[in-house]
């Protein structure tokens, strides 16, 4: 299976989808600013923000089409990580009859595991390292980008409150990417916080922000990687053309 194709046929789809569907709500936002029909102003003083309606919809419709690319994205790479363990390893799944008489086979799901618990970008770099001896750390690709595109999925998908769409990092999620987010409105960062300490304060505060250039970004590290670990599989197995 060319398993770079599909993953590509994916990230080709993920950028079509958000700039169709984002594009209506684009417009409506440049038409209320521009103050054009169908949003021309009465310009009396109680309709101060007759549209602010409209405008909160589009940025949320905006918001949700975002965070929908972002969780596509993520698994996106998730399932290119499975299919390439199952074509060059042969996992598939642990086999608990299997675990319980052969004590290698116990430690290695152990190990296994509990890398996995520490993210599945942590995981798969533990899996690819163990049987193939592939050092994610030499890839051209930025991995933080790639952490972040895995915990940003999770942080939409577990929302925390029933009250706003948008969701935030946590302080676990800062950690594990070294104080450095890339789903944040720049525009909202204070050039004046310097310190880690500082920062981590600051942007549990800030929504997570997925514009059309930081997703579209984030489709290009996440392409650039692949390209790399296919390549990297490829020679390991001896497949390389």
């Amino acid at each position: 299976m060319d398993v770079l194709f599909f993953l590509k046929e994916r990230t080709k789809f993920i950028r079509q989808f958000y700039t169709t569907t984002s594009t209506p709500y684009i417009e409506r936002i440049e038409k209320i600013y521009a103050g054009e029909e169908p949003f021309v102003p009465s310009y009396n003083e109680d309709d101060e923000g007759e549209f602010y309606a409209d405008l909160a919809e589009a940025n949320d419709s905006l918001c949700v089409i975002g965070y929908s690319c972002v969780s596509m994205l993520s698994t996106a790479l998730k399932l290119y990580f499975q299919s390439w363990e199952k074509e060059a390893i042969g996992i598939v799944g642990e086999d608990k009859k299997r675990t319980k008489i052969d004590q290698k086979y116990k430690d290695y799901w152990r190990e296994r595991n509990e890398s996995f618990k520490k993210g599945a970008l942590h995981g798969y770099r533990w899996v690819f390292s163990y049987h193939l001896n592939i050092d994610f750390d030499a890839s051209p690709a930025c991995l933080v980008k790639l952490e972040d595109i895995f915990l940003s999925r999770n942080k939409i998908e577990h929302p925390p409150s029933i009250t706003n769409l948008k969701t935030y990092y946590g302080d676990s999620d800062l950690d594990k990417l070294q104080n450095n987010p890339f789903f944040i409105d720049e525009g909202e960062i204070d050039p004046f916080v310097e310190t880690d300490e500082e920062k981590k304060f600051w942007y549990k505060w800030f929504n997570l922000h997925v514009s059309e250039e930081k997703l579209f970004m984030a489709i290009s590290e996440v392409e650039c990687f692949s390209e790399w670990l296919d390549n990297e599989i490829k020679t390991v197995k001896g497949w390389a053309e």
